[in-house]
C-alpha cells in the first residue's frame, strides 16, 4: 500500500528525499521513479515536503491510484487505468479499446519481467499527469492532435527530452496516431 504518512526522521515537520525514499521503498518502483515523484511532490522546490504539500500531492495522486488499484498489488492493469481516468473528460474515449490501453501499458512500463500490461505508480502517474494536461489545453474535448500531445507530454516530463522519440513512441502509440 502506498503510505498514508510519511516519516519525518529529524522530526522538523518536513519529510526530505531520503525520508520519502525510504516511504515508498518496496513499492514496485525504483529508486530513480520515487526520486522523481518527490520532485514532483516537493512543488515548492525546496529539497522537502511539508504535510500541506503531502495532502495535496496524495489527494491528486496517491488516493487515486489506490482508489483504482482493485486488486492492491501497486500496479495498475488496463480496467484500473479506466477508471481511474473516468474523472477527466473524455479520457476514456481517447484511451479507446482495451488493446490500445494494454498497448499503453506495456509501452510505458519499465519492469524486465513485466506483468501481464501493468504499470507503477509513477508509470501512472505520468499518464494522469499527461491526461490532464491534455484534458485543461483541449477545453475539455475528446480529441487531440499530434502536435498537442507531444507538447503536453515535453511540458509534463521535461526528463524525456532526451529521448523525444521513444516519448512519441509511447504517447502516439498509446492512441493509435499513426
Amino acid at each position: 500500500m502506498l503510505p498514508e504518512n510519511l516519516s519525518d526522521a529529524n522530526q522538523d515537520g518536513k519529510v526530505d528525499e531520503g525520508d520519502f525514499i525510504r516511504g515508498f521503498a518496496n513499492l514496485e518502483m525504483t529508486t530513480w521513479e520515487i526520486k522523481q515523484i518527490f520532485s514532483m511532490a516537493d512543488f515548492k522546490k525546496e529539497g522537502q515536503i511539508d504535510i500541506n504539500q503531502w495532502r495535496l500531492f496524495r489527494e491528486m495522486f496517491v488516493k487515486k491510484f489506490m482508489a483504482a488499484d482493485a486488486d492492491k498489488n501497486l500496479l495498475i492493469n488496463a480496467d484500473e487505468l479506466k477508471k481511474s481516468m473516468e474523472d477527466i473528460t473524455g479520457m476514456v474515449k481517447i484511451l479507446g479499446e482495451d488493446d490500445q490501453v494494454a498497448e499503453l501499458l506495456n509501452d510505458m512500463s519499465g519492469r524486465v519481467d513485466k506483468e501481464a500490461a501493468t504499470i507503477n505508480f509513477f508509470e501512472w502517474m505520468f499518464i494522469r499527469q499527461c491526461a490532464v494536461a491534455w484534458s485543461v489545453a483541449s477545453g475539455r474535448q475528446d480529441s487531440i492532435t499530434r502536435d498537442e500531445l507531444l507538447d503536453i507530454g515535453m511540458k509534463v516530463m521535461p526528463h524525456f527530452n532526451a529521448y523525444e522519440g521513444q516519448l512519441k513512441n509511447v504517447l502516439f502509440s498509446a492512441i493509435n496516431f499513426k
